[in-house]
């Protein structure tokens, strides 16, 4: 029965210490973010890494290509802030809550200029995989509409 208990016991605290490390890791991930720190960001990434959002409109795969759809959205939102609301933790992976705001300032070629200084914060819900501490795939999701209605996309149909 004493084998059975520390067998347990032994697999709860590697579970504990599983989790205590993604939180770590995804905490981690979004203080890089705030900060706007591609560097630290493409760190974090396997380089096998597969990544997607609605707004980089593909899956993209390594730690390259994802720091630049980051680098993006750091220059084209130069306030773009992270506020994390909350972590799901799985043994592999962790799923994040969290507010997403900011304000168009430096428009890329394909974005209309009736967005420049538009405003926008919105909830996201990113999945992180991991293997050895390194986040091998990574997927955000957010209403997509929500984020056009900030920005103006509708009201250029009323004029």
């Amino acid at each position: 029965m004493r084998i059975v208990l520390f067998a347990i016991t032994g697999f709860l605290l590697s579970c504990q210490q599983t989790n205590s490390s993604l939180t770590t890791l995804v905490k981690a991930h979004f203080e890089a973010a705030n900060r706007h720190d591609v560097a630290a960001l493409r760190l974090s990434y396997d380089d096998s890494v597969k990544g997607e959002s609605p707004n980089w409109g593909k899956i993209v795969t390594g730690p390259d290509s994802i720091a630049h759809q980051y680098e993006r959205m750091f220059v084209s939102t130069p306030d773009l802030k992270y506020e994390l609301k909350s972590i799901a933790l799985g043994p592999n992976h962790a799923t994040a809550e969290y507010i997403l705001s900011g304000t168009l300032t430096n428009l890329e070629k394909e974005v209309p200029e009736f967005m420049r200084g538009k405003a926008y914060s919105f909830p996201v819900c990113t999945i992180f995989e991991f293997k050895d501490e390194k986040i091998i795939r990574e997927g955000s999701y957010f209403d997509q509409v929500a984020f056009l209605r900030q920005v103006g996309y509708f009201e250029q149909g009323t004029k």
